[in-house]
C-alpha cells in the first residue's frame, strides 16, 4: 500500500510539473549571453556574444569577446544579414547562410517541431530528445536544458559536422518573452 501511495504521489507530481512547463512554441522573444568555443583544424577559438531575438526571424548578435571583434553587430532579418564593423565604422548587408546561426536555428526548429509533432513534444519535455540531426550532416546535441521562467531552454549544446565536433556553446543570463523594441534590431 505504501509503494502504491508513493507511486501515485510521484505520478501526480510529474503531471503537475509537466502542466507548469511552458512550451518552446510559446516563446516570442528572448535574450541571452553565449560563450562559443569553435574547433577548426584542431585549434580552439573562443567567442562571446549577446543575442536578442524576436521570433520568428529578427535576431541581433553583438560580439563581446575577443577584444579585436568586440562591438561587431550582426542583425538577421528573414533571409538577410546586416553586419556592423566598429573598427572600420562601416556596415554592409548580405544574404544569410542558413547554417551560419545554428543556435537560433535550433530554437526555431524546436519551436516548429513541437507545434507539428506531439510525439516529439512529449519526448522533448521528458528529456528523451538529446540531439537534432540535419540532412547536411549537422548534428546539434543538447548537453543541458534548464528551466527558465517555466520554459525548457537549451543552455549547453555541442555542434557536430557528421561526427567532428565544430562548436560547444554555453548559454547564460537567459530572459524569455521580454518586450523588445524595434531599436534593439537597428545599428
Amino acid at each position: 500500500m505504501k509503494k502504491l501511495f508513493v507511486s501515485v504521489v510521484l505520478c501526480v507530481l510529474s503531471i503537475v510539473s509537466m502542466a507548469q512547463t511552458k512550451t518552446v512554441s510559446s516563446i516570442e522573444s528572448f535574450k541571452f549571453d553565449a560563450r562559443e568555443v569553435t574547433v577548426v583544424n584542431n585549434r580552439k577559438r573562443v567567442k562571446e556574444y549577446r543575442v536578442a531575438a524576436k521570433l520568428p526571424d529578427l535576431i541581433r548578435k553583438e560580439i563581446t569577446f575577443p577584444e579585436e571583434n568586440k562591438g561587431e553587430v550582426y542583425i538577421y532579418k528573414k533571409d538577410k544579414k546586416i553586419v556592423y564593423l566598429p573598427l572600420f565604422e562601416q556596415s554592409y548587408e548580405e544574404n544569410l547562410d542558413n547554417e551560419e546561426n545554428y543556435i537560433i536555428k535550433v530554437i526555431k526548429d524546436l519551436k516548429e517541431r513541437e507545434q507539428a509533432d506531439p510525439v516529439f513534444k512529449e519526448d522533448f519535455y521528458a528529456g528523451r530528445i538529446k540531439e537534432i540531426s540535419y540532412e547536411n550532416g549537422l548534428k546539434i546535441k543538447f548537453d543541458k536544458l534548464d528551466r527558465i521562467s517555466g520554459y525548457y531552454f537549451p543552455v549547453k549544446i555541442r555542434v557536430y559536422d557528421v561526427d567532428a565536433l565544430i562548436s560547444e556553446v554555453v548559454i547564460k543570463n537567459v530572459q524569455v518573452n521580454l518586450p523588445l523594441g524595434k531599436e534593439e534590431f537597428e545599428i
